[in-house]
Parts: structure tokens; sequence; C-alpha cells
């Protein structure tokens, strides 16, 4: 048998042993030497079995007793913002030697170009553009800062719900390596994600005793395209700030760190917008609670508000339309009309009650502020009311500019927003102030996305349908 073939076979062996023994990728180049020196006349029988030894012999003598005996063990659940650092870092690793360990996702990436009008959107072609993730899937090791880290996943089926834990290994009885390895993970992920934020919603009924939340990951909306009277936005921003940067004193004083605030005004004026605006102009998590969902007991509310990650910001959208926080002064008819399975009661305990979240950032949302329980609005609960009103004829102007100005400084942009502010005085002109909605004039504009000039003249045809509502 001459050099070439024996080589062949020898590869032939690694490739079986890798296919049959996934994650062992660093002891087979350690044996490889081994196996090339045997003669040429070995059969690739004897090289198998002989690998095959040597890999159990060195699990059982070595790899295990160290694995068990020398090494640091750190796990990470899911609920822990860590897994979502690692997980991210993961995802980016060059996994070579992970062999078929590993699994795919597909990312949905931030849009980076917009198709021209006359181009047909095609998802086929959108979906061929979105980039692969690849994820280990096993036991996998790698080097980070020269220490060795064994990285395992763990995946455990509970009431019918993948529950998956990250496990992770160092050499020595100090986490310090493991404890770089996370800082870095961190940094990187707020570096990878800072035009996104994660947004948390109540995970389904049959999972919700086990996982509290739900998450995703949005794009970031700027506060300015909120648009809104400035001391309205500027007065929410400042509170907040002032809020967030006082622990200590809160602390020192003995008071709950919390802050509460009710954003109350007619539908689609903004209220839950500035919301999610704010909570990424702080780059804080937001969770969202819509307290009509008819599954949402007063036991599973206090639990999502007791797994909050602080600093954040709850949301809380229309506490009327939900009926719970209705004045007991109603007639006891129009309450029976509204009741949902959450109480008055039990929407107090978790705000405020023991065990509550400190350093959490409450907005509740209503369309009639004068409809809500007394007892749900006093000092302690909410701290700021923030009343949003129509669009003033400034307001209309701003959101004309934003929605047709030129985005790029060259000379033709300078003379093209010149013309757009003319259209926008003779647009903010012709709509009624304090009688429309955000909502509705954004509606109105997006329907005349490519043509401001067209918006202009519609204005007219706009009114005779009474601004969209008949």
């Amino acid at each position: 048998m001459d050099f070439n073939t024996t080589s062949s076979l020898t590869n032939l062996t690694l490739e079986i042993l890798k296919e049959s023994l996934p994650g062992y990728f660093r002891l087979f180049h350690l044996i490889e030497p081994f196996l090339n020196s045997l003669t040429p006349g070995s059969s690739i029988i004897m090289k198998t079995c002989t690998a095959l030894v040597i890999l159990i012999l060195a699990r059982l003598w070595l790899f295990e007793p160290i694995k068990e005996f020398g090494t640091t063990k750190v796990v990470l659940d899911s609920k822990d913002p860590a897994y979502g650092y690692l997980r991210s870092f993961m995802e980016r690793k060059n996994l070579r030697g992970c062999d078929q360990r590993v699994k795919t996702e597909v990312e949905d990436p931030m849009p980076t170009q917009e198709l021209k009008t006359d181009q047909l959107f095609s998802g086929v072609e959108l979906e061929q553009n979105k980039p692969l993730k690849y994820f280990p899937n096993g036991p996998y090791w790698f080097f980070h800062n020269r220490q060795p880290i064994w990285f395992t996943v763990e995946r455990q089926l509970i009431f019918y719900f993948s529950e998956e834990r990250f496990i992770l290994r160092c050499l020595g009885w100090s986490s310090r390596p493991i404890d770089k390895l996370l800082r870095t993970a961190r940094s990187e992920y707020l570096s990878h994600n800072q035009f996104r934020i994660r947004v948390y919603t109540p995970e389904s009924k049959s999972n919700r005793s086990h996982r509290p939340w739900t998450s995703s990951e949005e794009l970031v909306r700027p506060l300015e395209t909120v648009i809104l009277p400035d001391k309205i936005k500027q007065r929410a921003l400042d509170d907040m700030n002032k809020f967030l940067r006082n622990q200590k004193w809160y602390q020192e004083q003995g008071i709950a760190h919390r802050r509460g605030y009710l954003f109350h005004g007619p539908p689609g004026s903004g209220k839950s917008s500035l919301g999610f605006a704010l909570s990424c102009h702080f780059r804080i998590p937001l969770y969202i609670i819509s307290l009509g969902d008819r599954s949402l007991t007063d036991a599973e509310l206090l639990m999502l508000f007791k797994n909050l990650h602080p600093p954040c910001l709850v949301l809380l959208e229309d506490v009327d339309a939900a009926g719970i926080g209705q004045s007991r002064a109603e007639p006891e008819e129009s309450q029976m009309e509204k009741s949902a399975p959450l109480s008055l009661a039990g929407l107090l305990q978790a705000m405020d009650g023991p065990g509550s979240a400190q350093g959490r950032i409450l907005i509740m949302t209503t369309n009639y502020a004068g409809a809500l329980d007394p007892a749900l609005l006093r000092p302690g609960r909410i701290d700021e009311r923030v009343v949003f009103p129509f669009m003033t004829e400034g307001q209309i102007k701003d959101m004309f500019m934003a929605m047709y100005s030129p985005k790029s400084c060259s000379n033709n942009a300078a003379s093209g927003n010149q013309a757009v502010v003319k259209l926008a005085e003779r647009f903010a002109a012709a709509v009624p102030e304090n009688k429309l909605s955000s909502a509705e004039v954004q509606g109105y504009l997006m329907r005349w996305k490519d043509d401001s000039q067209g918006a202009v003249n519609g204005v007219d045809r706009w009114k005779l349908t009474d601004y969209g509502r008949k």
C-alpha cells in the first residue's frame, strides 16, 4: 500500500470518527500524527480501533476528572440578561470545529436601503438577503484571552415549553476568566445593538407560570420623531432623567425607587409612542402590559411586576378600557359591564405592594382620566400627569416637515427644504388645530407619502370626509 493510499485511509478514519463522535475535534488533531506514524501496512480497522481507544481513555482518565474537579462552573438561564449577551456573542464567533453540532437561524437585519417606488416588492428577494446566524448546539471548546472556555447548551421540557440554559466552565477555581468573557459579551452586545431595544410582553397563558415574559428586539425610535409640544417631551424627559440618576438618594431617604406617570388624552395623540421613544432614549428595556387581556389574573400581574429587570419602563395601556381602574362612584351596573378578570386591588398590589420591583418607571395611558379611581392616582403611585392635546398648528407643520424634508445636506436639499417649509405652512393653515390627533394627521400624510404638493391640494377633499371619520 503506497503512501497516498495510507494518507487517504487516515483522512477517511478521521472523518468517520468526527461524524460518529462530534465535539472531539481538538482531540482528533492530537491523535492525527500518531495515526500517520503507524506502519503503511496497518489496516483502516486497526487505525479506527486505536483512535477510539485513545479517545475513550482520554475522556475517562483525563478530560472528565479535570472537568469535574479542576474547573469552575457558571450557569446562565434564559431569564438572566447575561444569557442574551452570551448568545449574541456566540452567534458572532467563527464556529470552526463545531462540526454538525451547529444550528442556524435567520437574522432580521436593519433596513439598509429602500426600494424605488416603481420597483415591485419581492419577499423572496428580501428573504434571500437575510444573513444566517450559526450557534453551537452542543459542547464547544474555545479560547478567550488565552483562557480555555468550555461551552455547553442544556435544554429541558417543562409543560410543553423548552427551557434552555448555558453552562460555562474554565480551568482553575476562579471564575475570573468567565467574568471577563461575560463583560466582553455585554460590551459587544450593547455596541452591536445600539439601534435596537428589547421589548417584553407577557408570555402565553400556558407558559406564563414558568417564564412570565417573552422578548423581542425592536428598532430604536428617536424622540424627535414623536411630534408633540416641546414642553411635554422635555418635562417627561427631565423628570425621568432625574429619577434614574438618583437611586442612591431614594435609598438614603428610605423611599421606594419607583416613579409613576399618567399619560391621558384623546386616542391617537401619541401617548404610547412617547413611552416607547423615552425607553429608547434612555436605552432601558420596555415592558408592555395590556390590562384588557382577559387571560391575565391578579396573581399573574403581580408575578409580572416581580420579574422586571430594572432600570426599566413599564407601559400599562388603556387602563380605562379594561374597566379596572374606573371610579367606584360610578353606578354598579356600569362597573359590571366593564368587569375584567383583573381587579383594582390586584393592580394596586402589583404597582406598589411589598416585593414590587424597584428602579422601574410606570406609564399608564388612558383616554379618560376622569374615569379612573382616585386610589389609582394618588401620589406615590402616579407622580406626574401629562396631558396630550389635539394637534396645534405648530405640531401639524412639524409633522409635515418631518415627513417631506430632504434628509441630505446638499445645496439641492437646502433649496428643497425651503419649498417644503412653504408647503408646510400652507398645510398647517388649512388644517384646523385642536381638532385632530397626531394619528389622524399622520394617516392622511401617509397617503401622500411621495407627493407633498398633493397632500396640500387634497386637504379640501379630506375635509369633506370629516377628516377621514366618515
